[in-house]
């Protein structure tokens, strides 16, 4: 009884420590978060136990293992995954761990293995995870009762798929993915449905680190506020682009000039909304000042009789969806799946991969893929984000009592029924639409209080 009530003690604490971590006044209208929530080793265990290895993370897509016995590495947290599909077609989401002593079963990317051997003692497994092999079990002298017991790879507690978007956790009463995914399997929808046999991720995964702290990439997906002053070397040469389309008689639709072109000129007149879509996913969204530069404007007629005028118009809006807290979906000119890995509170891994339609227009596709080579990834705009984070990061470190503000938007924050969702069908818990240069930050409150609900949540893991 004692050891029980100084576990219930000991955790009543760590919650009103975290607690003071968000400084959440609504009615003041203040919300800021203390810089070592970004900084602090020991909150990065937390964040580990209790949010990347206790809820949903996306763990890939289907079609990165389309055929039998296709493989991809992945991990949840700390604990690295095998995501497999068998010779039947299932998925699996499997340990990548040796039964025997534990070995990194493998360390390949992905590719096709009908048997997946152990570089140690050879152990071998199938595609579903099923021990088939022993090396030299003849010659080992093992007690008849050895077969007995299982000794195949050992399943995540559970593993879901929404619309080819496959999810794991290693806790086994974590609610389902359905609940968990909320309001944003409408925008997970937008994109999937933009061709009529779905979507592929477009082979050529980019990886790279950034020494920062992962939440700063998660805010940054909602955060038109930076765009401007962080990118505009990258909005000075899309208005160059757009200079010599318009010397040369091209038309801006079949150039490279990207959706946001027009923010150099006409960024003021266009509106922004956020979604606080539950569970800490928000997304981002608003018109584009140039819907024909976007790839999917030529299948604009095939949309609208497949899908209808509302549905067409958001697939041309400009979107960035966070599912909280590993995934980010950036559908504007061009599309953009990233994966969030922390790997420390300073450090995070990032791996992008360009996503299109199925049987996509090929002008349409090689533009799609130029976009992300030339914003994305290491192009020339997502860099600038990269030193931003490190730049906030290491002034945090300097100055170990400062707060991150995220103050505004908050004038405008509505609750209650919202026009533009109504249109999607969603009821997003608050929302902001306005106009683009306000530079809403609510989204990231969304997230911060997500984040402190589950870290003041006492987790519990299975496999």
């Amino acid at each position: 009884m004692n050891a029980i009530l100084e576990e219930r003690s000991s955790t009543t604490q760590l919650n009103e420590r975290l607690a003071r971590l968000v400084d959440d006044r609504p009615k003041e209208g203040l919300f800021r978060v203390h810089g070592s929530a970004f900084t602090s080793e020991e909150i990065f265990e937390l964040e580990m136990k209790h949010i990347f290895e206790s809820t949903w993370m996306f763990l890939g897509h289907e079609s990165e293992i389309a055929n039998p016995h296709d493989f991809i590495s992945t991990s949840i947290g700390r604990q690295a995954v095998l995501l497999t599909r068998d010779a039947d077609g299932e998925i699996h989401a499997l340990h990548n761990s040796c039964t025997h002593r534990g070995a990194l079963l493998t360390s390949s990317q992905q590719g096709n293995r009908r048997i997946h051997s152990c570089p140690y003692h050879a152990w071998a497994f199938s595609s579903s995870g099923k021990l088939v092999a022993v090396h030299g079990k003849e010659a080992g002298a093992y007690l008849p009762a050895f077969d007995n017991h299982n000794h195949d790879l050992k399943p995540i507690a559970r593993c879901g798929n929404y619309r080819g978007f496959i999810f794991g956790s290693l806790n086994p009463d974590v609610p389902s993915l359905d609940e968990h995914l909320a309001d944003s399997k409408a925008f997970i929808d937008l994109v999937v449905d933009q061709g009529a046999d779905g979507l592929e991720l477009i082979p050529g995964r980019v990886t790279f680190t950034y020494n920062a702290n992962w939440k700063w990439q998660i805010e940054n997906g909602t955060d038109s506020y930076h765009f401007r002053p962080t990118h505009s070397t990258y909005l000075d040469v899309l208005d160059r682009q757009r200079k010599v389309a318009e010397e040369t008689g091209k038309a801006v639709s079949q150039s490279n000039v990207s959706a946001y072109v027009g923010l150099t000129r006409e960024r003021t007149k266009l509106q922004r909304g956020v979604f606080d879509l539950g569970n800490g996913h928000a997304v981002m969204f608003g018109p584009t000042p140039t819907p024909e530069a976007r790839p999917l404007f030529v299948a604009r007629d095939d949309l609208v009789k497949r899908v209808g005028e509302v549905r067409a118009k958001w697939m041309l809006y400009t979107r960035n969806l966070n599912i909280y807290p590993n995934l980010q979906l950036w559908d504007n000119i061009a599309s953009l799946l990233a994966l969030i890995r922390p790997i420390s509170a300073n450090q995070t891994e990032m791996i992008t991969y360009c996503i299109g339609p199925k049987g996509e227009d090929p002008e349409a596709r090689r533009r799609r893929i130029r976009h992300c080579e030339q914003f994305l990834n290491l192009g020339i705009a997502n860099p600038d984000d990269m030193a931003c984070y490190e730049a906030c990061q290491q002034g945090l470190v300097d100055q170990p009592d400062a707060w991150v503000d995220y103050a505004r938007g908050m004038a405008v924050l509505q609750h209650g029924a919202s026009p533009e969702a109504a249109e999607l069908g969603v009821n997003p818990q608050s929302w902001v639409y306005s106009d683009f240069d306000m530079g809403d930050e609510t989204g990231h409150q969304h997230a911060f209080r997500e984040w402190l609900r589950l870290l003041s949540t006492q987790p519990k893991q299975g496999n």
